[in-house]
Order: C-alpha cells, then structure tokens, then sequence
C-alpha cells in the first residue's frame, strides 16, 4: 500500500504520510531495515535523475523521492542516516533537479533534502566549507539565470505561435521561473542564522575573563 502511494499519488499529504509511515517501519526494524533503506534510497534517486516532469504525475514522483531522502537522512536512526551520507554526492546533485521542477511542493521539499544533507556534512571533519560554498555558487547562479524579459515573450499572450506547451527540459523544470523560485528559496536556507552560523564558525573570537 504505501508502494503503491508513494508511485502514483498525487495528493501531497498522502506522500507525507506514507513517507512518515515509511520512515517508522524502518525505526523500528532496526538493523533489520539496513537492506530495505537502501532500495528506498536507490528509487528515490532514480525518480529524481530519470523522470522529467513532463507528464502527470512525475513532478509527485519527485516530491516523494524528496521526503523520503529526507526522512531517511534526518528521522529514520543512524543506519538510514548513514547510507544517505555514503551516498551524499549523488544526493546533492538531485537537489538541485528537484529545485527546478514545475511542482512548488516538490522544490519546498528539495529544501528539506538540502537542509538535511548540509546537516550531515556539518557533523564530519572539515564541517560545512566547500560544500556551502558550493550550494550558494549554484542558489546564485540560477537566480541570475532567469531573464524576465524572456520569459514574457515566450509566455502565450506573447504572439499567436506561443499557443503551443512549451517543451520541458529534460532532468529540468517547466520554466526558468520555476529554477529561480526554487534557487531563491535554497538561497533564503542558506542565509538563515543556523547554516550560517556552521559554515562561517564564530565572526570573533570570544572575548577573555574579566579579572
């Protein structure tokens, strides 16, 4: 039953909670769930790299593998945590699929997946660093990416020929508005106070004793 939600669902509190049922069973399996988190790992990066979204019901395909990513990293114990962190590579280049992707809950979610893989990546040696750096080169590059101007005159009040759908890019969103949103809102993850504060480590060293 929850296969069968988390493949053809829809509707996005059906997916949070088949997610969060999922995330329970595989606490409570214990050691026993080590096999079973991999195969849910390894679909939720298929779905993210393989389907685009342009047809119904793939951009929920994706908003799935984004919860369960982040379920796995963040509340299903340590093994779970730990296959995601093996992992992490792969992960990070599925965020920012799904942060371009038509379905504004889909790039809410790859949200939680960046959060969550910056999470594990504070926690080992070297902390944050690069990583950081890297999700805020990429955050930027796809807001200055997005021209206005273009999008107007490719929107369908435009000319008479922009009746047509446009074509979706292929592992890409349905239109460059949909990457600068989901671009702004990992830009806005990365500005808050927590990650900040982890990537940049103390702005001034404390201050002595008073004697």
């Amino acid at each position: 039953l929850l296969r069968a939600v988390l493949e053809r669902s829809t509707a996005p509190d059906e997916i949070a909670l088949a997610v969060r049922t999922l995330g329970h069973a595989l606490r409570s399996a214990g050691a026993a769930a080590t096999d079973a988190t991999d195969v849910e790992l390894s679909r939720a990066l298929e779905w993210l790299h393989a389907e685009t979204p342009a047809a119904a019901g793939r951009s929920h395909r994706r908003l799935s593998s984004c919860l369960i990513v982040t379920e796995l990293a963040m509340r299903s114990g340590p093994q779970a945590a730990s296959a995601v962190a093996a992992r992490l590579h792969e992960v990070t280049a599925a965020v920012w699929v799904a942060l371009q992707d038509p379905l504004s809950e889909t790039r809410i979610a790859a949200i939680g997946m960046l959060r969550s893989c910056l999470a594990i990546v504070s926690q080992r040696e070297g902390g944050l660093g690069a990583w950081y750096e890297a999700a805020l080169s990429r955050s930027l590059a796809g807001i200055q990416s997005y021209h206005p101007e273009a999008a107007a005159a490719d929107s369908p009040s435009s000319s008479a020929s922009s009746s047509a759908p446009r074509p979706i890019e292929e592992g890409g969103g349905s239109s460059g508005l949909d990457e600068a949103h989901g671009c702004l809102c990992a830009l806005s993850e990365l500005l808050s106070g927590e990650l900040l504060s982890l990537a940049l480590g103390p702005l001034h060293p404390p201050s002595p004793p008073l004697l």
